[in-house]
C-alpha cells in the first residue's frame, strides 16, 4: 500500500498519517487528536469494528469506545490517566466520531 494513496486524510481530518508494522504487515494508521503526552489515533484496518480511539504514551496503550465514551483495553495507564483518557475523549467524542466515519466510509 503507497502512503500516497492516502494523502487526502491529513487535510480532510486534520491528522497525520504514519505507518505501524503489525503482524508483518505495513498499515497506516491516523493520528486524529494529540492532547499533551497523549496521541490518539486509529489504525487502518479496524473499520469493521464500532467506533473507537487507540491512544498511546510513554509505552502505554489503552482503546477507548466512542459511543459511549467507555475503555475496551488498557495496558499500564494508571486508573487516574485512564479517568484524564475519558475525559479527554469525552470532551473530543463529536470530533473523534467525525474523523472515524471520514477514515472508514
Amino acid at each position: 500500500m503507497d502512503p500516497s494513496s492516502f494523502g487526502y486524510l491529513p487535510t480532510l481530518l486534520k491528522g497525520i498519517i504514519t505507518w505501524e508494522n503489525k503482524h508483518d504487515q505495513l498499515l497506516p494508521e491516523l493520528t486524529a487528536l494529540w492532547v499533551g503526552p497523549y496521541r490518539f489515533f486509529f489504525y487502518s484496518n479496524e473499520g469493521n469494528e464500532p467506533p473507537h480511539v487507540h491512544v498511546e504514551s510513554a509505552g502505554k496503550v489503552a482503546k477507548v469506545w466512542l459511543t459511549p465514551v467507555a475503555v475496551a483495553d488498557s495496558d499500564g495507564y494508571s486508573p487516574r490517566e485512564m479517568n484524564k483518557i475519558r475525559e479527554i475523549v469525552t470532551a473530543n467524542r463529536d470530533d473523534l466520531e467525525a474523523a472515524w466515519y471520514a477514515y472508514f466510509p
